[in-house]
């Protein structure tokens, strides 16, 4: 399937930005709090999905196992049919975990499934 991009004319949004909102990419991505524990590794938190909790071993491992965690949140709530919390904004030097494109577009399509009943 083919798309073509307009032109953006001066003080005007293209159709595609005015679709996507104020996000500029269409992924999710949710920051997370690493928290170092007593025996040597990494707690993982999500302020926004507080489901979603992991622990890794080094900083990369952490994120690598964030990822499933956030996944897994994310499943529970499909099952459970209810909204899932949208990505805030991450601070400066906060690490993200990024949700692939396939479960972004799915976590959009089932929030606004419930959000018109």
């Amino acid at each position: 399937m083919k798309y073509t991009r307009f032109k953006k004319r001066p003080g005007k949004q293209s159709h595609l930005q005015a679709r996507r909102g104020p996000r500029e990419n269409c992924t999710l991505s949710y920051p997370i709090d690493l928290t170092p524990h007593s025996n040597s590794t990494l707690f993982v938190t999500f302020a926004d999905v507080p489901e979603a909790t992991s622990v890794g071993d080094n900083e990369a491992n952490a994120i690598v196992q964030a990822l499933d965690a956030l996944e897994a949140a994310v499943e529970i709530y499909f099952a459970e049919m209810r909204m899932i919390p949208l990505s805030s904004r991450a601070t400066r030097g906060q690490c993200v975990v990024t949700l692939p494109a396939l479960v972004t577009s799915k976590v959009l399509f089932a929030n606004e499934m419930l959000r018109q009943g």
